[in-house]
């Protein structure tokens, strides 16, 4: 994801996917793998007039900025 992508942000269960813009990966929040890889638990994510941090697996990107 990259910054100003349109994304789908998804609670599970019968809650309707909300619409939001990618700000920037949450660095509070990075994750390391055993082999010592580094990733993404969450992403800064403005939806509903805010920016909230949010769980990357719950984020599906429906449009790619320029």
């Amino acid at each position: 994801m990259k910054v100003g992508d349109l994304v789908e942000v998804s609670f599970g269960g019968t809650s309707p996917a909300v619409p939001g813009l990618f700000v920037s990966y949450d660095e509070r929040c990075a994750s390391f793998t055993e082999e010592g890889a580094s990733y993404w638990s969450r992403a800064m994510v403005f939806w509903d007039g805010e920016v909230f941090s949010t769980p990357v697996d719950q984020i599906e990107v429906i449009h790619e900025s320029r």
